[in-house]
């Protein structure tokens, strides 16, 4: 039985030895201090040793022999006396014990601190860049969007030349850095840089330096991660005072709106309910064929984009202050103004005046907003308008005011955006119009859509097997003028797609069977939503004839937004019921073509003031040539354009339907 004394020996060693262990886990740096400590102690120590047996040599002597036998085992040939070789040669060995452990030490601070990067835990030294939550399908097209814009950044816009995006995940640095490699090809002037950690920890915001960061995108398929997300950035973000973001995220459901916006409340954020205006563009691209091509050119930064702008190209001033509208519209010589931002005299908000009428009169102050190949593309010519010479070299025709179409669309599949579709869509149709939906399960919200809707008949249909040959061919019958496939949200993106797209070719060989069998073309419209920009672009490739529109679009206008945040209240404009909207408009409901002539030859600048009297402003054309689209946004107005009666000119109107 052990004594209470032996016990306190016992617990004393035990405490050394803890003291110890815990000091070596610290770290490369108190690993290196611990063992500079001990190499001092047997310096002093075995240099008075040296001292001693020497006699009349100096102390200091002693402990530089002992360095230097420390240092270099050859060092102890050197020794001279017998009285010294045993200590010196102890000193030797201790010489050699401390080298590789020094080694080791070193070896194993630098294998951490690769790992560490390896792993994305790195601290970053950045300013003015772009943090986006999230690796996904969604983010790519986000960077890739993101990559676009600062091919042609300059110091003013993003406070250097160097413009960074810091993705951040739960996932392995590497392995995000491979994804994304693996969907982006080329990265221009910007740097990708991944980090990796848990989306709503602090530690991570601290890593990316968020705080200094001048946008933050938050793109989360749950609404739930996103607001938890939220709720971590505004808490950490309101340690800094000075710090500005700006912060761009999209829900998915309008409840999980308000939660978020309170989450971010003091700060410069944009929320997006994206399904509101999705289903306004499905509408729009279902009911006038190739406008989709329109959406996807404008809401990216490749060619054609919308810009809010208060210079020219030169850096000048925009001042229009007491021009009419239609005066300023013809001095835009490489964009297209289509309307201005004015800041509202009581509350400040930005307002939207998109095609305003010809007499609106431009006031000091306000932001123009323009279509052009690039920022730096804002070019003003003041002798423009002299130059518009259509009154007398062009006849123009009778202009037809829009009417209500009618439309007979057959939807298959079902998603919790049809209902939203449908009212965008009974907005344009005729009293006369139907829609038939066919989907694999019962819906119950079917009768309360039937009550919302004042034009468009309903017809639901429910079938067990929706892939059948047989009964899609029953389905396409003469009348059917549109046809509207949905992805299923009850299904995971991969599978939703495969179900769309194997129904979409389906339906395109019971067409193609059909035209070859009767010697009819059939002028069926098809427009298919998908989830994967990668599917898109495979559907895309194997048909012109459809009209795919999806979440791409949504992550184009995020990025876009979290560049320029006013772009959201134009955006808003454009793709809802109120406000203007795009439209496709035959030429020839413009101007007038001689008689045994199909095509007529114009400066699009007459082009542009021949729309606008009519309060259309005319932003590109579209045609249709032996099935293939060819289209233009934003031409040259200098240039001499052909167009054949069927071209239809891409134009932005208000128009109000009776």
């Amino acid at each position: 039985m052990q004594t209470i004394r032996q016990r306190k020996k016992k617990t004393l060693k035990k405490k050394i030895a803890y003291w110890f262990d815990n000091h070596l886990s610290h770290g490369a740096t108190q690993q290196f201090m611990m063992l500079f400590a001990f190499i001092l102690l047997v310096m002093l120590v075995f240099g008075f040793v040296s001292w001693i047996m020497n006699g009349t040599d100096s102390v200091g002597k002693g402990i530089w022999e002992s360095f230097l036998h420390l240092l270099d085992p050859g060092t102890i040939s050197g020794t001279e006396g017998i009285r010294l070789i045993v200590p010196m040669a102890i000193v030797t060995v201790i010489g050699l014990v401390f080298t590789g452990m020094l080694i080791s030490i070193i070896n194993n601070a630098l294998e951490e601190k690769l790992s560490s990067l390896r792993k994305g835990h790195s601290q970053i030294a950045e300013k003015y860049h772009t943090v986006v939550f999230g690796c996904n399908d969604d983010t790519y097209s986000i960077i890739s969007e993101q990559i676009e814009a600062n091919r042609n950044v300059v110091e003013d816009d993003f406070k250097h030349t160097n413009p960074c995006v810091v993705v951040i995940e739960d996932l392995d640095k590497e392995e995000m850095d491979n994804r994304i490699k693996a969907h982006i090809p080329d990265f221009y002037n910007t740097r990708i840089i991944c980090r990796s950690g848990k989306l709503t920890q602090e530690n991570l915001y601290e890593t990316v330096a968020l705080e200094e960061a001048s946008s933050i995108i938050i793109r989360c398929t749950n609404d739930l991660m996103t607001l938890r997300i939220a709720l971590a950035v505004g808490t950490y973000l309101r340690k800094y005072r000075g710090s500005t973001p700006h912060i761009t995220t999209m829900v998915n459901d309008t409840n999980s709106m308000n939660a978020v916006v309170s989450a971010l409340e003091g700060f410069d954020t944009q929320v997006f309910y994206f399904d509101r205006w999705l289903a306004r563009i499905t509408a729009q691209a279902c009911r006038q064929p190739g406008l989709s091509y329109v959406f996807t050119e404008l809401f990216n930064y490749e060619d054609a984009e919308i810009y809010v702008e208060e210079r020219d190209h030169n850096g000048k001033p925009l001042d229009f202050t007491g021009v009419s509208f239609k005066d300023a519209i013809g001095q835009f010589t490489q964009s297209t103004l289509i309307g201005v931002v004015r800041k509202d005299s009581i509350d400040g908000s930005d307002r939207m005046y998109i095609a305003p009428k010809p007499d609106f009169e431009i006031q000091q102050g306000d932001k123009y907003i323009v279509v052009a190949d690039d920022d730096n593309m804002v070019r003003i010519d003041p002798n423009e308008v002299a130059k518009q010479k259509f009154d007398l070299d062009y006849k123009t025709a009778e202009y037809k005011s829009f009417d209500r179409q009618e439309m007979h669309l057959l939807i298959l599949s079902w998603n919790k955006g049809l209902p939203e579709v449908l009212t965008n869509l009974d907005d344009f149709a005729s009293e006369d119009s139907t829609a038939k939906i066919v989907a694999m399960r019962e819906y119950k919200e079917i009768e309360q859509i039937k009550n919302q809707l004042k034009n468009i008949d309903i017809d639901f249909q429910f079938t067990r097997d929706l892939y059948d040959k047989s009964y899609l061919e029953g389905l396409i019958t003469d009348d059917i003028t549109n046809i509207l496939l949905l992805c299923r949200d009850d299904l995971s993106k991969e599978d939703a797609d495969a179900q769309t797209m194997m129904i979409l070719l389906q339906l395109r060989g019971l067409i193609r069977e059909r035209e070859l069998r009767t010697g009819k073309k059939r002028n069926v419209v098809i427009t298919s939503e998908l989830n994967i920009s990668d599917d898109q672009k495979l559907m895309q490739l194997t048909s012109v004839d459809d009209f795919i529109v999806g979440s791409e679009i949504a992550n184009r206008i995020i990025t876009q937004v979290a560049n320029v945040p006013v772009l959201k209240a134009v955006f808003e404009e454009l793709l809802t019921a109120a406000g203007a909207d795009f439209y496709l408009r035959s030429i020839s409901n413009y101007l007038c073509f001689n008689e045994g002539e199909d095509t007529i030859r114009i400066e699009f600048r007459d082009l542009v003031r021949i729309c606008y009297e009519h309060g259309d402003i005319v932003i590109g054309w579209l045609s249709l040539n032996d099935g293939v689209i060819t289209y233009k946004c934003n031409p040259d107005k200098s240039q001499m354009h052909s167009f054949r009666s069927s071209d239809k000119l891409i134009i932005i109107s208000q128009v109000e339907y009776s």
